[in-house]
């Protein structure tokens, strides 16, 4: 929902989990129940994030070319431009 938000799109397909399981056995979990991480601990250690939410990094990428992500990444990372 976050991604076709960010893209000001609705969500047009809804499927119940039960194919979904059936079909993908245990990799589902992935996608189904998803998985709760908390940056606490990278926080502690200086790391700083570069969008708070979710829905800040899906705008971003939704707003921005791919060709501008990827001159935004190398500046970032200290990679020098291709």
């Amino acid at each position: 929902r976050a991604l076709a938000a960010s893209f000001g799109r609705r969500v047009h397909l809804c499927v119940p989990a039960w194919p979904l399981r059936a079909l993908g056995g245990e990799m589902t979990t992935l996608l189904l129940d998803g998985q709760n991480a908390a940056p606490e601990l990278a926080q502690r250690f200086g790391y700083r994030y570069r969008f708070g939410s979710l829905d800040a990094a899906l705008t971003h990428l939704a707003a921005h070319p791919v060709s501008t992500r990827n001159q935004v990444t190398s500046q970032t990372s200290g990679a020098k431009p291709q």
